[in-house]
C-alpha cells in the first residue's frame, strides 16, 4: 500500500516543471543535435557522441513513458531507461575523450608525438621509457573501481508513494528491482570494468585500446549509478527533488554540448561547415 505524501507548493512546482518543461526540451534538444550537425558525421569522435545523444534520447523516452503508467512503474520499462543512461554516461565522456585526443593530444596514435612530450620530456613512442600520463591512468583506474563499491555500503532504498501534484492523484515508486540494479548491480559492474581496463593497462601501449574501452564502458556504470543513489540519498524526504536536479543536470549537459558543437564547428565540421582537413 502506498504511503502518503503531502507536498509542498514548491515541491509540487518543481516535479511539474522537471517532468512537463525540463524533460520533453532537453529530448528535443538532444534529437535534434544528433539530427542536424551531427547526421552523416564519419570522425569516430562525433559518432561516439551521435550516437549517445540517441542513446540519451531513447532511454528518456522510456522514462517518460514509465512516468505515464496508471499503475505505477514498470521494471520492465525502466530497464530500457537505465540502458538509455548507461549509453549516455559511457558515451559522452568517450567522445569528449577522443576529439581531445584525435585533435590535440594525440596520446593513442602510435605515429603523432603526443601533446604532452613537452611535460614528459622523453616519449614511450619513441624510447624505451614509461608514459606519465599512462601511469597516471594505472591509479585512476583502480581508485574508481574503489568508489564505484561506494552504494554497497548502504542498504537498499525503496520508495512507494502517494502524491497529489495540483490536483492529480500520482505514484512515486523506487522498487526492489529498480534499488537493486542501481545500488547493487551497477556499482558491482562498474568497479569490475575499471579492474578490466586496468589489467589492460598493465599491458602497455599494446594494451590501450582495450583499456579504453573498458574504462568508458565502466564509466557509464559508475556515474550513472553514482549520480542516481547520491540524489536518492540526498532527497530521500522528498524524493520529487532528486528528480528535478537529475532533469536539470541533463538539461545542461545537453545544452553544454550544443555550446560546445557551436563554438567548434568550424574545427569540427559541423552545423554546415566543411569538414576540416586531416
Amino acid at each position: 500500500m502506498p504511503t502518503p505524501l503531502a507536498l509542498s507548493f514548491w515541491d509540487q512546482l518543481a516535479w511539474t516543471v522537471s517532468g512537463l518543461g525540463i524533460k520533453p526540451t532537453y529530448m528535443l534538444l538532444a534529437l535534434a543535435l544528433a539530427v542536424i550537425p551531427l547526421r552523416g558525421v564519419r570522425d569516430r569522435d562525433l559518432r561516439l557522441l551521435r550516437w549517445g545523444l540517441w542513446g540519451f534520447f531513447v532511454g528518456e523516452a522510456f522514462c517518460a513513458v514509465n512516468a505515464m503508467l496508471p499503475g505505477g512503474e514498470s521494471d520492465l520499462v525502466d530497464l530500457g531507461h537505465v540502458a538509455g543512461m548507461l549509453v549516455m554516461w559511457s558515451l559522452f565522456p568517450w567522445a569528449l575523450f577522443r576529439i581531445l585526443d584525435d585533435r590535440a593530444l594525440r596520446f593513442t596514435d602510435p605515429e603523432a608525438p603526443c601533446a604532452l612530450v613537452r611535460l614528459c620530456r622523453r616519449c614511450w613512442k619513441k624510447e624505451p621509457v614509461t608514459c606519465g600520463l599512462h601511469r597516471l591512468m594505472l591509479f585512476t583506474a583502480p581508485v574508481l573501481a574503489v568508489v564505484s563499491l561506494l552504494p554497497l555500503a548502504a542498504p537498499l532504498l525503496t520508495l512507494d508513494l502517494s502524491v497529489d501534484v495540483f490536483g492529480s492523484h500520482l505514484l512515486y515508486q523506487v522498487t526492489p528491482f529498480q534499488a537493486l540494479t542501481v545500488d547493487r548491480v551497477l556499482p558491482l559492474v562498474g568497479a569490475a570494468g575499471f579492474l578490466l581496463a586496468t589489467g589492460c593497462l598493465l599491458a602497455g601501449r599494446r594494451g590501450l585500446r582495450w583499456a579504453e574501452l573498458g574504462f568508458f564502458a565502466a564509466f557509464g556504470f559508475f556515474g550513472f549509478g553514482l549520480m542516481r543513489f547520491g540524489l536518492l540519498r540526498v532527497f530521500r524526504e522528498v524524493p520529487m527533488w532528486a528528480d528535478f536536479w537529475e532533469e536539470l543536470l541533463e538539461l545542461f549537459t545537453i545544452v553544454g554540448i550544443g555550446v560546445g558543437l557551436w563554438l567548434f564547428r568550424r574545427q569540427l565540421g559541423v552545423f554546415g561547415q566543411p569538414r576540416p582537413a586531416a
